[in-house]
């Protein structure tokens, strides 16, 4: 488990947005390009730091027995899938390394390195560091972001943290991630906690928490929780029938016990109303 610390300078009526997002599966056929350009552009547009929560790719392979059909090959006629995919996320990426200051390990990540001991994360935040101005931190598949804001004239300090982690289990239709997300906030001190990997897209309520603090005064901490969907269309071909007028059905994968997936980041505001009042904190899906 490895903390980034990112440094921030602040001034009453400041504003700073991040945008959270996970589960871009870059090289699936139901990738949604569109909609992940959509939310790309608007958070630079607003000059938001991203953060990328896990499965940049799907990297189904075909030694994958359990997932892989000829049909969910998308770089077809190229032996190297690999090396394409990464291109292809490079490519794709470098308009918005500037603003991109973490990137987490997923699950399909951590498959590739079990499976063909490559780590394809590695090489991409390597090769998008050397475009000038940037530098991507790679987290590993949880760890701590903590966003230090220092007052202009240097006489006051805050620090907002965030407990990410890409996530575990299943698709979780009914709960929705929320039971291992709440698990997850009982083991953690942390401000924000953030999972993806379910293909869900929640916001929990705040909670609020008392705490003592170093001066012996009883205060009162919020804490949050969010789930990131995935950038994953909601339609898939059967490709068991061989009929080529076979029309989309709306299930994930292929499998039609499941439900239909939640899309989209989420972007979080700070914004500075005083110089020793905590920050104002607004998440907004």
């Amino acid at each position: 488990m490895r903390a980034v610390t990112i440094e921030k300078k602040y001034n009453v009526g400041d504003t700073y947005k991040y945008f959270l997002c996970s589960d871009l599966h870059i090289d699936s056929p139901e990738h949604d390009r569109k909609l992940l350009v959509k939310e790309l552009d608007y958070a630079v547009k607003n000059n938001a730091d991203i953060f990328i929560g896990g499965d940049v790719w799907d990297f189904i392979l075909n030694g994958d027995r359990k997932r892989f059909t000829s049909s969910r090959v998308k770089y077809s006629g190229e032996d190297a899938q690999i090396n394409f995919a990464i291109d292809d996320a490079v490519k794709f990426l470098t308009p918005y390394a500037q603003n991109i200051k973490v990137i987490l390990c997923g699950n399909h990540e951590t498959s590739m390195m079990k499976f063909h001991s490559l780590d394809p994360l590695a090489l991409l935040i390597d090769r998008l560091n050397e475009t000038p101005d940037v530098d991507i931190e790679y987290l590993g598949y949880q760890g701590y972001i903590r966003l230090r804001y220092t007052y202009g004239k240097g006489n006051h300090c805050q620090s907002f943290d965030i407990k990410a982690h890409h996530g575990t289990g299943g698709n979780s239709e009914i709960t929705k991630g929320t039971i291992t997300l709440n698990r997850f906030m009982n083991t953690h001190i942390a401000d924000l906690y953030w999972n993806g990997h379910t293909h869900s897209k929640v916001i929990l309520p705040d909670e609020n928490c008392t705490y003592l603090d170093q001066n012996g005064v009883i205060k009162m901490r919020s804490r949050k929780g969010i789930i990131t969907g995935a950038y994953v269309l909601p339609t898939h071909h059967e490709s068991t029938k061989r009929n080529k007028k076979a029309k989309p059905y709306h299930y994930s994968y292929g499998d039609s016990i499941r439900t239909l997936q939640a899309s989209g980041g989420v972007m979080v505001e700070h914004e500075f109303l005083a110089i020793k009042e905590p920050m104002t904190v607004r998440i907004i899906s």
